[in-house]
């Protein structure tokens, strides 16, 4: 955590912030930090399922806190990748069965990470037009040339992949597995079929799972949706 202070403001600038902060109120846009010390009912947490206050979840926390103290001391690139660290990884490797694996500390740290930074100048980006915010940011700030796709619309995106794969070296195609603010989702079947019949070597897919986790159910073909914060490649 960091606090910032200016010392001292000279009048020009303190008169330009009261401008920048009287705008703010007009147009309705100016922000104060609630403070949520006696809330019953909470609709607008992140914690969906309430999990840090999971009896397993806290022992588990206080036991890494009596470990490893308060904090990891460190980037994980010098001295900050700690045990703890390494077992959750690899859970999580073996329940999705993946070979390799990367912790980020947020979906935000790791969208900035992967999608600002690994298409390059010559690659192109194809979203879905309802595409995660934090995924737009990413896209603005890289190099690579992206374009939206109409929302879960399958044939467009495959329109798309058909007249672009011979102008780029690689098509990225970045979606996400349950839209959070609609609750609505993919054809990840025919987004396979997509990636199958268009030349594997020119398409890459990355399905984001920002807001919740799909899980089907082994005795049925419903499908059950459980929030989860997490980016899974």
């Amino acid at each position: 955590m960091e606090l910032i202070g200016i010392f001292p403001l000279t009048d020009q600038f303190h008169k330009h912030l009261e401008n920048e902060l009287s705008q703010r109120r007009a147009q309705n846009l100016y922000r104060q930090i609630p403070l949520f010390s006696n809330c019953r009912l909470n609709l607008s947490t992140n914690d969906y399922f309430w999990l840090r206050q999971n009896p397993a979840v806290k022992t588990g926390a206080h036991k890494a806190l009596e470990t490893y103290g308060t904090g990891s001391g460190a980037s994980p690139l010098l001295s900050g990748f700690l045990p703890c660290h390494e077992h959750l990884l690899n859970q999580l490797l073996k329940w999705k069965k993946k070979p390799f694996g990367m912790l980020f500390n947020a979906g935000f740290m790791a969208n900035q990470a992967v999608v600002r930074h690994l298409p390059g100048k010559d690659d192109l980006v194809l979203v879905d037009r309802l595409i995660h915010h934090s995924i737009a940011q990413a896209l603005f700030q890289g190099p690579a040339k992206f374009k939206r796709y109409e929302h879960l619309d399958m044939l467009h995106l495959e329109e798309l992949i058909e007249k672009n794969h011979s102008r780029f070296n690689t098509i990225f195609v970045f979606t996400e597995s349950v839209f959070s603010m609609d609750g609505d989702y993919p054809d990840l079947q025919h987004l396979v079929r997509i990636k199958k019949k268009i030349l594997l070597s020119l398409s890459w897919t990355k399905l984001m799972e920002q807001e919740s986790m799909a899980i089907q159910e082994p005795d049925s073909q419903r499908k059950r949706v459980f929030p989860m914060k997490s980016i899974l490649l």
